[in-house]
C-alpha cells in the first residue's frame, strides 16, 4: 500500500506539476512540422512563450515552495517538537499536530524572513532621506556672483526657498484642481506635483499618490506641497548629484533644482558637466547634458534655457518675476538652441522674456495669497543680483541682428503696424533663414493684414510663408524641428484657407471657397497632430481640434449642397428633355 503524501510533499508537488505539463507540451510542440512559414513562427514562438512560462513556475518553487532552506527549517522544526519536550506548559495534541506539520511553522518563518528584508530595504531608503533638505556646495559672493568665496556650504531649502519657488513657478503649469494626463498613472495637482506629502506620528515625511479624489487644496497648501516635495524627492538627488563636485555654486544648485523638479534623475549629467565647466557658455551647455526622450526633447529644452540662462547668471530671480508664467513652452526652439548650445545673446533673452503668455506674471500670481507675498518679499528685501556679463562665442553676428528684427517686429505687430511688421521679419529671414520664429510671426503678420484689408492675396502670403517655414524645417529637422512652431504655422495657414474660402463664397464662387474649406480642415488636423507631439498644450490643442472640426463639418455640408443642386440641374435638364421629346412628337 503506497504511503500516504504528506502537506509539504502536496504543496511542493503543485508547481513541478505545472512545470512538467509545460514541459510536456513543449516537446509534442517539436514534434508538429507546419508547411507555411507563418505556422514555423508560431511554433518557435510558441516554444520559447512555454519555455519561459515553464522557467517562471520553477524559479518561483525554488525561491518560495521548496528550496533547501524551507526543508532544513522543516527538519528542525521536526526535530524540535520530540517527546523529551512535554511539559506542562506545552500541550500534547499540540506537540504531536506540530511534529505531523512542521511545514507550517517552516512556511511561516520564511516569509516572515522575507517580509523583514522588504521591510529593512524600504527603511534604508527612508533613512537615505533623512538629510533631504541640504546640499554640499561652494558659495557665491552675493554683491560679485562672479567671485568664488574660499570654503564650502550648505544649500539649505530654507535659505534658497525663495529663489526655487519663482524659478517654479514660471516653469511649471499650476493645476489648481487635480489632473491626469494622458499616459500618466498619477494625477497632477498644483506646481506639477503628483503626490501628497504628509507627516507620520513619528514625525517622518510620507508620500502617497495623487488621484481623483486628492483633496482640493487653495495655493498656499499647494505651495507647502512643492516645499515637501523638494525636500522628499529634489533635494536628495541634488545631494547625490553633487557629491565630490568642487565647482558647483549656489547659483548652478538652484537651477539644478530646478532642471531636476520632475526628472531628479537629469541632475546627475547635468552636474557631471557643470563641475568641469570653464565658461558661461559651458555652463550653459550643461543643461543640454543626458538622453531627453524625443517626444519631450522640445519642451525639455525650452525649460533647460530659463536653468542654463539663471545658471550662467544672464537671468536672475528678479527677471523670472517679471516674465510670464508658462512662457517657457512658447518659445522656438532654435531661436534659443542650436547645433548642442544654448544661445545667450542680448536678444535672444529679450525674446524669451518677453514672449506673450495668456498668464499673467510671475509676480503677479505669487502676490494673490500669503506664502507668495512671503516669497515676493524675501526676493525684494535682499536687493538686485547683478546679472553675469558674458562674451558669447557661439552666437554670429548675423544670429543676433536676425533676433533684434524679430524683436523690433514683434513690437510693430504689437502695435498693429502690420506692413512695418512685415518687413522687419522678412529682412530676419534674410539674414538667418534658420529663424523658425521670423516665419512664424510672417505668417501670422499677412493673416492679421489680410483681415483688416480683405485682401486675398495677404492671405495667400501668410500661406506660402507657412509653405516655407515646413520645408526648411524638414530640410534640417535634427536642428530646426518644433513641433510647436509648426503645429503654430500649420493654425495660421488653415486661418489663412477659411479667410479666403469665405472671399469665395461671397464672391459666388464655391468650388474654390470648398477647396479652401477642405485645405483648412487639413491644415488644422497638422496643428493638432504637431501639438500633440509637442507641448501638447491643452488649450491651443482645443482650438485646434475646434477649427479642424468646424471646417470639416462646413465642408461636407457644402458638398451636400452641391450634390443636392448638381441633383437638381439634372432633373431640370431631363425634364427639358422629356418636354423637347414631346413637342417634336406633336410636330412631327
Amino acid at each position: 500500500m503506497a504511503n500516504k503524501k504528506t502537506a509539504t510533499e502536496k504543496i511542493g508537488r503543485g508547481p513541478d506539476w505545472a512545470a512538467e505539463k509545460f514541459d510536456n507540451a513543449r516537446r509534442r510542440l517539436l514534434q508538429i512540422y507546419p508547411e507555411s512559414k507563418l505556422g514555423q513562427t508560431a511554433k518557435v514562438g510558441g516554444y520559447f512563450l512555454l519555455s519561459l512560462i515553464s522557467y517562471m513556475i520553477k524559479t518561483f518553487d525554488i525561491v518560495l515552495v521548496n528550496n533547501a532552506l524551507l526543508r532544513g527549517m522543516e527538519r528542525g522544526y521536526k526535530s524540535l517538537f520530540t517527546a523529551e519536550i512535554k511539559t506542562e506548559s506545552v500541550d500534547d495534541k499540540f506537540v504531536e499536530f506540530m511534529q505531523r506539520h512542521p511545514w507550517i511553522l517552516s512556511y511561516l518563518t520564511y516569509y516572515m524572513m522575507l517580509a523583514g528584508i522588504v521591510a529593512g530595504g524600504n527603511r534604508l531608503r527612508d533613512d537615505a532621506r533623512d538629510d533631504s533638505n541640504v546640499a554640499k556646495i561652494e558659495i557665491v559672493d552675493k554683491v560679485n556672483p562672479d567671485k568664488e568665496v574660499a570654503g564650502s556650504a550648505v544649500l539649505s531649502l530654507d535659505a534658497y526657498w525663495a529663489d526655487i519657488a519663482v524659478g517654479l513657478t514660471e516653469l511649471e503649469t499650476y493645476r489648481a484642481t487635480p489632473r491626469k494626463h494622458v499616459g500618466e498613472s498619477r494625477y497632477t495637482y498644483g506646481l506639477g506635483t503628483t503626490w501628497t506629502y504628509f507627516y507620520d506620528d513619528n514625525g517622518k515625511l510620507r508620500q502617497m499618490p495623487n488621484d481623483d479624489n486628492t483633496n482640493i487644496r487653495d495655493r498656499d497648501e499647494n505651495y507647502e506641497q512643492v516645499r515637501r516635495h523638494l525636500e522628499f524627492d529634489t533635494m536628495p538627488a541634488l545631494v547625490r548629484a553633487t557629491g565630490g563636485a568642487k565647482n558647483i555654486t549656489d547659483r548652478h544648485a538652484i537651477a539644478l533644482v530646478l532642471a531636476g523638479y520632475q526628472r531628479p534623475s537629469d541632475m546627475a549629467h547635468i552636474a557631471a558637466r557643470l563641475d568641469v565647466a570653464q565658461t558661461a557658455q559651458e555652463v550653459a551647455d550643461a543643461f543640454a547634458a543626458g538622453k531627453i526622450p524625443s517626444k519631450w526633447r522640445e519642451g525639455t529644452l525650452k525649460r533647460r534655457w530659463v536653468c542654463a540662462a539663471y545658471a550662467a547668471g544672464v537671468i536672475t530671480t528678479e527677471d523670472l518675476l517679471k516674465m510670464r508664467r508658462d512662457a517657457f513652452s512658447k518659445v522656438d526652439i532654435n531661436n534659443i538652441y542650436r547645433n548642442g548650445h544654448f544661445l545667450l545673446g542680448e536678444q535672444t533673452v529679450k525674446y524669451v522674456m518677453t514672449r506673450p503668455s495668456i498668464n499673467g506674471s510671475v509676480e503677479k500670481f505669487l502676490s494673490g495669497f500669503d506664502t507668495g507675498r512671503k516669497i515676493l518679499g524675501t526676493v525684494k528685501n535682499r536687493g538686485i543680483v547683478a546679472h553675469t556679463a558674458i562674451k558669447d562665442d557661439i552666437i554670429s553676428k548675423n544670429i543676433e541682428e536676425s533676433m533684434s528684427l524679430l524683436n523690433l517686429g514683434g513690437a510693430k505687430l504689437v502695435s498693429l503696424d502690420f506692413k512695418g511688421a512685415i518687413e522687419l521679419f522678412q529682412r530676419a529671414i534674410d539674414i538667418d533663414p534658420d529663424n523658425m520664429g521670423a516665419y512664424s510671426e510672417l505668417a501670422d503678420a499677412y493673416n492679421r493684414l489680410g483681415e483688416k484689408s480683405g485682401d486675398i492675396e495677404c492671405f495667400q502670403n501668410a500661406v506660402n510663408v507657412v509653405v516655407r517655414c515646413n520645408n526648411r524645417m524638414n530640410a534640417n529637422k535634427s536642428l530646426l524641428m518644433d513641433r510647436d512652431v509648426k503645429a503654430a504655422s500649420y493654425y495660421t495657414a488653415g486661418c489663412a484657407r477659411r479667410a479666403m474660402g469665405d472671399i469665395y463664397m461671397s464672391r459666388k464662387m464655391p468650388d474654390k471657397a470648398r477647396d479652401n474649406y477642405r485645405k483648412a480642415a487639413k491644415n488644422f488636423e497638422n496643428a493638432v497632430y504637431n501639438c500633440e507631439h509637442g507641448d501638447n498644450d491643452v488649450e491651443k490643442l482645443q482650438m485646434y481640434m475646434n477649427a479642424a472640426k468646424e471646417m470639416n463639418v462646413r465642408g461636407k455640408r457644402m458638398s451636400f449642397n452641391a450634390g443636392s443642386q448638381k441633383l437638381h440641374d439634372n432633373e431640370a435638364i431631363k425634364r427639358v428633355s422629356v418636354a423637347n421629346l414631346v413637342c417634336d412628337d406633336y410636330t412631327a
